[in-house]
C-alpha cells in the first residue's frame, strides 16, 4: 500500500482509540451521582455533572455519518465532492474513502435509498415487536416468581453454593431466548425479502 493509505489506517485506529476513552469519560461526567466505575473516572476531576459535554462528544462522533447521510440525499453534491480538486475537499474524501473507490460518483436515487431504508426499518421493528411481545414479556412474570422461591432441599449436589435467587434456573430459562433474539434477524430477512420480492415481481411483471 502507498504510504498515505497506511497513514489513513493508522490515524483511523488512533481516532477509534481516542473515542474509546473520550466517550466513557464524558458519559461519567454527565452523572451527578455516578455509579460504579463512572465514580472512579469522575474522581480524577472536580467538575460538576455536565450532560451537554457528553452530548457534544456524541454529536462530534456521529457527525461523519450524519454528513454522509445528508450527502446520500443529494447525489449531485456527493459527485461534485468526489470529483473536486480542492485541497480541503480532497482531505475530507481521503479520510472517508480511497481516491480510487470503486463506484465513486455513482449513486442510487434518493427514492431507492428511502425504499431500502424503509425495508430495514420495517424488518427491525417487526423483529423487536415480536421479540418483546412473544419472547421476552411472557417470561418476566415467571422469572420474578422463580427468583422469589426459596429452595432449601436439593436432589443432587448444589453446583453454585453462593448463588442466590435461583440464578441458575433463570440463566437456563433465558439462554435460549437470548440466542434466538440474536439469530432471528436472518429469519425475518428471509420473510421480508420473500414478501417484497413477490410484490416487486408482480408489479414489474417478472413473475415470482
Amino acid at each position: 500500500m502507498p504510504i498515505y493509505v497506511k497513514l489513513r489506517y493508522i490515524l483511523k485506529a488512533v481516532s477509534a482509540a481516542a473515542w474509546l476513552i473520550v466517550l466513557p469519560v464524558t458519559y461519567a461526567y454527565s452523572w451527578k451521582i455516578p455509579p460504579g466505575f463512572a465514580q472512579t473516572i469522575k474522581t480524577f476531576g472536580n467538575s460538576p455533572g455536565s450532560p451537554s459535554l457528553f452530548i457534544l462528544a456524541v454529536l462530534i462522533y456521529l457527525s461523519p455519518n450524519m454528513l454522509s447521510t445528508v450527502l446520500s440525499l443529494f447525489p449531485f453534491i456527493r459527485r461534485y465532492l468526489e470529483r473536486s480538486s480542492n485541497k480541503i475537499v480532497v482531505l475530507m474524501m481521503w479520510w472517508s474513502q480511497p481516491r480510487l473507490y470503486v463506484g465513486s460518483a455513482m449513486d442510487e436515487k434518493p427514492i431507492s435509498l428511502i425504499k431500502y431504508a424503509m425495508f430495514w426499518v420495517l424488518l427491525i421493528l417487526s423483529k423487536l415487536a415480536f421479540s418483546y411481545y412473544i419472547e421476552i414479556r411472557p417470561l418476566v412474570g415467571p422469572t420474578k416468581l422463580i427468583m422469589q422461591v426459596q429452595v432449601t432441599t436439593f436432589q443432587g449436589p448444589k453446583l453454585f453454593p453462593q448463588a442466590r435467587n435461583n440464578i441458575g434456573v433463570v440463566i437456563a430459562l433465558w439462554a435460549p431466548i437470548i440466542i434466538v433474539y440474536f439469530m432471528d434477524t436472518q429469519i425475518w430477512y428471509a420473510i421480508f425479502s420473500t414478501i417484497f420480492g413477490g410484490i416487486c415481481g408482480v408489479f414489474f411483471r417478472l413473475g415470482e
